[in-house]
């Protein structure tokens, strides 16, 4: 999701959301690829005061004493480390978008929201309006339902 949000130029919903943003090395470093987007890659390299890059304790992806480690080795390795962060940290949400990653964590016991989950928060609060940060969006390689895009335009008139 922060990729998304950078790109659409709403990443400063997430501070305003959610306070201070964690990430795991795994995910900066995703982030900094090279192959990725400029906008993105910049951003990282100089990121925001709010946004923390933390190192995840070691062995911490292998110890899964209470779900089991099989629940993430599918995950590519960024997702292992969100989802290892977000249970070390005790994190109120976890951001994340791909499906395979969003049932990982839920089987977890995290609480998830993604790219969507985020603008329609900020639409529901008056901080964007909602048709535009769908237009946005169509304008990246980001792929949602109609289902979810129109779920996001009600958030803004509920």
């Amino acid at each position: 999701p922060i990729s998304y949000l950078v790109i659409t130029g709403y990443e400063e919903l997430l501070p305003v959301l959610y306070g201070e943003v964690l990430i795991p090395e795994a995910v900066s470093r995703e982030l900094g690829h090279p192959e990725g987007p400029a906008p993105v890659s910049d951003w990282i390299a100089a990121p925001p005061p709010w946004l923390t890059v933390k190192s995840i304790q070691p062995g911490s992806e292998e110890q899964r004493s209470r779900h089991g480690r099989e629940t993430l080795q599918h995950l590519d390795p960024g997702e292992r480390a969100a989802i290892s962060l977000a249970e070390q940290t005790d994190a109120q949400i976890l951001l994340i978008d791909e499906t395979a990653g969003r049932e990982a964590a839920r089987a977890h016991g995290l609480e998830v929201t993604g790219t969507i989950g985020v603008l329609g928060a900020a639409a529901s609060k008056g901080h964007l309006n909602a048709a535009q940060a769908v237009r946005a969006l169509e304008d990246t390689t980001f792929r949602a339902s109609p289902d979810l895009y129109r779920w996001l335009l009600q958030q803004a008139q509920d």
